[in-house]
Formats: C-alpha cells, sequence, structure tokens
C-alpha cells in the first residue's frame, strides 16, 4: 500500500494535466502546454497528431451548454485524447497517433451529435507535422 502512495509524489507534470483534465476542460494555458509536449512528442517518435478546433460563438454556445458539450466530446473521444480552452472562444481537442481523415471523422461526427453542420466556420481541424502552423501555436489566427 505504501508503494502506491510514495508514487503519487512522483507524478510527472504532463500526468497531472491529465488527471485535471479528466473531470473538466483544461484551462488555455495547461492546453497550450500539452499541445506542445504533444508536438514535441510527434517530432520525436516521427508520428502524427490532430487538433480539432470547436468555435463556441459560431457553434452559438452558452456558458451553460458548454459544460454538455464537453460531455458529448468526452463520450467519443480515447482516453489519450485532452480537451481544453485554446484561447477564449474555441474549445480544442488533442488527438494523438491520429491522421487528418481520420480527424475529419471524428469532427464530422462530433458535428452530428450536437446537430450542427460541419463548416470551417464552426470546426478546424489541424494535423501536425502536415500542417506547420501548429509549431508557432501562440501566432494561430
Amino acid at each position: 500500500m505504501s508503494l502506491f502512495k510514495r508514487r503519487n509524489a512522483f507524478i510527472s507534470t504532463t500526468d497531472k494535466f491529465n488527471y485535471k483534465a479528466v473531470g473538466q476542460i483544461c484551462s488555455k494555458e495547461e492546453f497550450i502546454r500539452i499541445i506542445e509536449h504533444e508536438r514535441a512528442r510527434a517530432e520525436r517518435n516521427d508520428h502524427c497528431f490532430s487538433l480539432i478546433l470547436f468555435d463556441t460563438v459560431a457553434i452559438g454556445l452558452k456558458a451553460g451548454t458548454i459544460g454538455s458539450f464537453a460531455k458529448k466530446i468526452r463520450h467519443r473521444i480515447r482516453q489519450v485524447d485532452q480537451i481544453g480552452w485554446y484561447d477564449n472562444q474555441r474549445i480544442g481537442l488533442i488527438l494523438p497517433y491520429t491522421s487528418n481523415v481520420g480527424a475529419c471523422q471524428l469532427a464530422a461526427y462530433i458535428c452530428s451529435d450536437v446537430e450542427m453542420s460541419y463548416p470551417p466556420s464552426f470546426c478546424h481541424v489541424n494535423t501536425y507535422p502536415l500542417d506547420r502552423t501548429l509549431t508557432q501555436i501562440t501566432t494561430y489566427p
């Protein structure tokens, strides 16, 4: 039993973000750090990851409905995927080891699940390393 208690003292920063994100949407600062970490891991291991951005203003989500929107997303994503605030109006979804095609399919599924269309104004998909804009996270339009 003491071995399990001791393990908690050595939890990495990424694990802390993961644990915190389980019950809620990550903050903007945490989410950007997770994106940067995933980008570095993708470069190191030569794989891709995708980032889906949902524009809450364009979708028409109010503060009270964002929680139900995030809950619908959580029911569809894997345990390794992360959800968080990309900026003040966009919720992002990080999909490690996911191609652009797979991310677009998931985005279309989520859009249909919340009964909205899938125009680029509501939802945008980036894939790294195909879309090098993810190397400059802070300057994304």
